[in-house]
């Protein structure tokens, strides 16, 4: 007789890999042996509803050796399936290895193929992901960082520009919703030194807040202060990494040295980390003070009819954007008001004003800029590039296949 104690050494299902049909299998195991007992305990003399109880006595808790024999029975499929995959992976490498080694002409030209294809890939997917996907570099947490828009109803309907006033800009300041703002014009082409020797830099004046606000660290010197960027102040400059190596070859005494920009001289007090483009993906060689640089004085700073500044804000922890826009478009319309109450000169362009913010990768996408088309185009041109490398690597193998039909003939004469 079969000793109850070890009821199920193994057993087999047809589909292992599915629970249920373990399960089922195994209960089915369970009931032959259970019923066996019984049976050999009936031959030896027992009336059958003895032999019953005796073998439930004797089985103990089934239950236990369900669980238990189920879930070795799961492990045991899963080794297998594994050993399985394993097996059929190494048969593959080592026919592939083989091939590869018997027609080393043809492996290079399909890796080849599909290197340039996945190459030229993964270069413009690249600089795709820089100009729409990915803030601009050395932010701190950009996704609290918002940038400011300006809704308007003008004779040609609803628009949205970036452009503010400094005055408006002001405003926000101290808005509860808002922890910290900067304010940044266009860069724009500046002369650096004087005659023969002049060249074209591109400047961009920015208040002392831009740089804490976007929670950038100098990568040589320091950043401008509030009482830098005053009007009458010393005149300071911050240089970009890459305009610090193509001008001074990353030479560490910059700082200190004097620039001519225009009709002014700056002190150089800082540089940027490398890769850092301000709030948005423009090139920069120099930033200055936007208060004390010789641009914006007088009516630039005073006037609310003059547009000409962006705005960037971080928004204060919890807020939610909604409340924040709330905020922004109160104290613009406020602001607005009091202007005109007070004599100023009336927003004649402006109607239905709404100030709100927007994503810091909003001013970068599709159809933005010449460069934003250009680089979709070519991001078009490397696809249409990979796909056209797989169509010849399959060509490729078709045509080996049809020279090897002999080969696998043989083999499947062979029952390989």
């Amino acid at each position: 007789m079969t000793s109850p104690r070890r009821p199920i050494g193994r057993f087999s299902a047809k589909h292992f890999w599915l629970r249920s049909d373990v399960d089922a299998e195994l209960d089915a195991e369970l009931k032959f042996h259970f019923a066996r007992t019984v049976e050999s305990l009936v031959e030896q003399g027992w009336r059958p509803g003895d032999a019953q109880i005796e073998a439930e006595r004797r089985f103990g808790d089934i239950a236990s050796y369900r669980r238990e024999l189920g879930r070795l029975g799961r492990s045991r499929v899963r080794h297998r399936r594994l050993r399985g995959i394993l097996d059929v992976v190494r048969q593959d490498l080592t026919f592939a290895a083989r091939g590869l080694r018997r027609a080393p002409g043809f492996s290079v030209l399909v890796i080849f193929t599909l290197a340039l294809g996945i190459g030229a890939n993964a270069a413009m997917f690249g600089v795709v992901d820089r100009l729409f996907l990915s803030p601009p570099r050395h932010l701190s947490q950009p996704e609290d960082l918002r940038l400011l828009f300006l809704q308007r109803m003008g004779l040609e309907g609803r628009s949205r520009a970036r452009f503010l006033t400094y005055p408006d800009y002001q405003d926000l300041r101290s808005l509860p919703a808002v922890e910290s703002a900067a304010a940044y014009d266009w860069p724009h082409p500046w002369t650096l030194g004087t005659g023969d020797a002049a060249s074209k830099v591109t400047v961009q004046m920015a208040t002392a807040s831009f740089f804490p606000t976007l929670g950038v660290n100098p990568a040589l010197g320091r950043f401008y202060s509030e009482a830098e960027d005053q009007p009458g102040a010393a005149l300071t400059a911050v240089l970009s990494d890459s305009f610090w190596q193509r001008a001074f070859g990353r030479d560490p005494a910059v700082l200190g040295k004097v620039l001519h920009l225009d009709s002014a001289r700056y002190q150089v007090i800082g540089v940027a980390p490398e890769g850092f483009t301000g709030a948005e993906l423009r090139h920069v060689d120099i930033w200055l003070p936007l208060e004390a640089a010789g641009f914006a004085t007088g009516e630039a700073l005073d006037s609310r009819t003059s547009w000409w500044v962006r705005g960037v804000v971080r928004l204060a922890t919890g807020v939610p954007l909604e409340q924040a826009d709330v905020q922004l478009t109160a104290a613009h319309l406020a602001a607005r008001a009091a202007h005109e109450e007070a004599g100023g000169e009336p927003y004649l362009e402006i109607q239905q004003p709404r100030l709100f913010t927007g994503p810091i990768i909003a001013a970068r996408g599709p159809g933005k800029t010449a460069t934003s088309r250009l680089s979709l185009w070519l991001a078009g041109v490397s696809l249409l590039v990979l796909l056209i490398a797989c169509a010849n690597v399959a060509n490729l193998l078709l045509t080996r296949g049809i020279r090897a039909s002999r080969e696998q003939a043989v083999r499947v004469a062979l029952g390989s």
